[in-house]
């Protein structure tokens, strides 16, 4: 049975970023960890306080996201749910970057450790992170990138693949929520995700059954608001901006490896790294 591992920041990385993949290699029966490395204690708190009000509640707010990430984890059938509970350090340049306890603040010895721990218990013949530009510079998801980084410089023979956005694919999402006056999440309406190349995408993963229960994984993290706008588009409006997602591949690994990674994505036809 091969074997998959993501490595995610925030509880709804796996739904947002990956679920289309995760379903996929569920299908294809693979065994899939999940690896949250934050708890998420700065999202919307159970009150639907923002973390800088200054009444929020980071404590109950990573309890009530770890309740969402284990239902939105059986919605994509994962395997095996691991949490490191590092604190969330928030958006890039929020004073709650520089906490000791943040992701982004721990010594880069220590996550690398850790992730290597993860790919060596998980036996994974496949990671999945974010790529050099943390999708669109989240302090955390950079701090994940780097962690995969450095345990897979002591594991060649592993394939690493990274979620990334096609350039001119997330046109349709900000054309579609501004006709409805929804409000642009942050990591869209600020311009933070300028896109790859398409020549540069080793492969995509799009499937309409597959983007229902996305949408579904989705759906259970609806504390946050983003995710809760998402939840709400019909079927066709969330196949559409959401129901493929892009992959490039970070590291070859053995053939046997890549070979098992591409098996997962479709139109790979494009670019296997030289």
């Amino acid at each position: 049975m091969p074997r998959l591992l993501l490595v995610h920041a925030h509880p709804d990385d796996e739904s947002l970023f990956s679920a289309l993949l995760t379903l996929r290699a569920k299908q294809q029966g693979w065994w899939v960890t999940l690896a949250t490395m934050t708890d998420g204690r700065f999202g919307f708190d159970p009150s639907g306080r923002e973390s800088i009000d200054t009444a929020h509640d980071p404590d109950a707010t990573a309890q009530r996201r770890h309740d969402e990430l284990v239902a939105a984890a059986a919605v994509l059938g994962i395997d095996e749910l691991v949490e490191a509970a590092y604190h969330d350090s928030g958006m890039a340049g929020w004073p709650t970057n520089q906490v000791s306890e943040a992701l982004a603040q721990r010594p880069l010895a220590e996550l690398v450790e850790v992730v290597g721990r993860l790919i060596d218990a998980s036996q994974s013949d496949l990671v999945v992170t974010y790529g050099p530009d943390g999708f669109y510079g989240h302090p955390d998801h950079l701090a994940c990138y780097r962690a995969v980084d450095g345990a897979m410089a002591l594991r060649p023979s592993i394939t690493a693949l990274a979620p990334v956005v096609a350039s001119g694919s997330l046109d349709m999402l900000s054309a579609h929520l501004r006709a409805t006056g929804a409000r642009l999440p942050d990591w869209l309406g600020q311009g933070l995700v300028p896109g790859v190349a398409r020549s540069e995408i080793a492969g995509s993963v799009s499937n309409v059954a597959f983007s229902r229960d996305k949408q579904t994984a989705l759906g259970q993290h609806r504390s946050q608001h983003d995710n809760d706008l998402f939840a709400q588009l019909d079927d066709d409006a969330f196949f559409s901006v959401l129901g493929t997602e892009y992959y490039q591949v970070l590291y070859q690994g053995s053939d046997e490896s890549l070979a098992l990674a591409l098996s997962l994505l479709d139109n790979t036809s494009n670019l296997i790294p030289s």
